[in-house]
Order: structure tokens, then sequence, then C-alpha cells
């Protein structure tokens, strides 16, 4: 009797432990689930992650209000720039001095024109060494884990640009609206310096491709090819072969012998051709490392203003050309453009 007490006590006992282990082996695993499950969806918040880096001075104060009342519309945030929509990119401003805050005010003096004998010579560049300034800004962001969206001041948001560049382009390393190139006359020769025709002994290895990314709307993400390519345009913006932030990270991307070619396989036909193509053409971008790149086209971030506020459907912003009068001028069709884009999403 005694020996059959202990042999229960003892079954009892090892039930006891098998049912313990079982909870501790079942806690362990639902922690482990969840802890991979929050690691996940924080990866998938930092693949989202950017902070939207713009500059803008005195020259600049007619259409800042502007500029932030389109961002601010186009993400759903109030007037002050806040409640905006979940993951709303939390926007910056750079400094003539490279810094970088939240405080978005323009700085209270315009920069001195420069002429174009200053843009060919050694002279020291106005104001600050800009593209250089604004270069090692988007650089010092993606070295703290950001993805980078670089926006001019005058690019005015229709839409929420997110669904564009996380939805359809996740992968893409560099996503880009796209600027002429020279690829006929007159046309497009801005960045014709002699700093760019000595670098390439008189050639223009980018009217060969028929067009360049406008760095005035450019999402760079945080990847170390990224950061390298955007160290090596400021490196040479800094020793004078480079003048133009924009032509810059342009000829990088030459050097890094990218082929081209659109969204649905047709090949790049360079030149003219190409030009004409990125009006309603996406353009892809694999480079030397696995590199890649998407350049919108024209209709998606758009140059020109709509009297009629007719834009395309596939329209996310309005970045006009021209002068910055030309640009102030255009101001009361934009902001009723942005406000009219408001009201028609909130009424869906």
């Amino acid at each position: 009797v005694t020996w059959l007490k202990l042999n229960r006590s003892a079954e009892r006992a090892k039930v006891m432990v098998l049912q313990v282990s079982f909870f501790w082996t079942l806690s362990l695993f639902v922690a482990f689930v969840s802890l991979t499950a929050a690691t996940v969806a924080t990866g998938q918040r930092r693949s989202h992650d950017v902070v939207a880096l713009t500059f803008c001075n005195g020259a600049y104060a007619h259409i800042w209000p502007v500029f932030l009342q389109c961002y601010r519309q186009a993400l759903g945030c109030d007037a002050h720039g806040a409640n905006c929509q979940d993951g709303a990119p939390k926007l910056m401003n750079i400094r003539s001095d490279g810094s970088v805050d939240a405080d978005l005010r323009c700085s209270e003096h315009p920069p001195a024109p420069l002429s174009m004998l200053q843009v060919g010579s050694s002279t020291q560049l106005t104001p600050g060494d800009l593209p250089e300034t604004l270069l090692n800004a988007i650089e010092g962001q993606l070295l703290q884990g950001s993805n980078v969206l670089h926006l001019d001041a005058d690019v005015f948001f229709l839409k929420d640009f997110r669904r564009v560049l996380h939805d359809q382009y996740p992968d893409a390393d560099i996503v880009s609206s796209v600027d002429c190139a020279a690829t006929g006359g007159n046309y497009c020769t801005w960045y014709h310096t002699p700093r760019y025709q000595n670098r390439h002994g008189g050639r223009d290895p980018i009217a060969g491709i028929g067009f360049m990314l406008n760095t005035g709307f450019t999402l760079f993400r945080n990847r170390p090819q990224v950061i390298e390519i955007v160290r090596a345009a400021s490196d040479a913006i800094r020793t004078k072969r480079s003048f133009f932030e924009q032509t810059a990270v342009m000829e990088e991307l030459v050097d890094r012998n990218c082929s081209w070619s659109t969204d649905d396989g047709e090949a790049n036909p360079g030149n003219e051709k190409a030009h004409t193509l990125t009006r309603t053409k996406v353009f892809l971008g694999s480079c030397n490392g696995g590199l890649k790149v998407v350049v919108l086209p024209y209709k998606t971030i758009t140059r020109s203003v709509s009297s009629n506020s007719a834009y395309q459907a596939e329209t996310l912003a309005v970045h006009p050309g021209g002068s910055t009068h030309s640009k102030i001028s255009l101001l009361p069709l934009v902001r009723a453009s942005c406000a009219r884009q408001a009201r028609e999403r909130h009424e869906i």
C-alpha cells in the first residue's frame, strides 16, 4: 500500500512537471511569435520612415506658405501641420549653415544671384555652398537611419505621395521626378558649365541618356550604395568637378553604368526620343552593384500649372518651371488646386 501511494505521488509529480514544462514552452513560443511579429512590423515601419528635407530662403518667402499648405493638405494634416495621417513624413528645413531642424520658417535674406561667370569659375558658391550643403544634409539624415525625401520649396503636392513611393516602388533605392537634358539645340543647356565640360572631355553623357533626375523631388532610401552616391556627389562639388547637386548625382549614376528602360520593358532610345517618352513613361535604371533607380514621368510630377485644374489622375504634384517671379504669379491657381484636391478626397 505504501509503495502504491509513493508510486501515485511520483506519477502526479511527473504530470505536474510535464504541465509546468508545457506551459513554460507555450509561453516562450508565444513570446517568440510576438517578438518576431513586432520586429517585422518595426522593420516595415522603418522601411517607410521618411524625413522630408527642404530649403527655403527669403527669395521664396511668398511661395513658402503655399508649399506648406499643399504639403499638409496632401498628407491630411491640419492647418498647423499637426494631426497628420499615420506615417506622414516629418518635414525638416535645411539651414544655410547645414543644420536641419523643424523650424519651418524661411531664412530672412535671399541669396545673392549667381551669374554664369560665377557658375563656371572657381569662386565660392553662393549662398554658403548650397549644393554641397543640401547633399551633406541628405547624407546626415541617411546616416541617422532615415529615408530622405528631398523637396524643392516650389513642389506643390496635390495628393499623398506615399502610395507611389512605398507601395509601387518598395524595392527602388532612389525614386525621382524627371528633368530635361540638352537633347537638341539650346534646349535645357543650363548645366553646360565649364566644370561639366571639363569633367567629361567636352561630351554630354546625360544628353545621351535623354533625361536626368530632378532632385527637387527625390527619395533617397537609406542603403549603403545610396549613401555612397550622395557622398560622392558632394565630394564632386567640393572638389569643383561639378557645380549643381542635380547633375552631380546624375553623373554618379553615369559612372555606375546604369541601363535604362521603361517600366513596360522598352529599351531607352536616348536623346530626344527618350525625352519624349518621359512625358508619360516611368524609366527604370539598373546600375552596377544592383542599384535600382526609378524616374517618374512628367505626368506624375508636372512642370505646368493648369488654369482649369484639369490634372491627370496620376499627377501627384506641380513643380513649375521658370523664374521665381513667374512661379509667384501662379500661386493663386496652385493654392486653389491644392484646396480642391483636398475637398475631393474628403468627399470620397
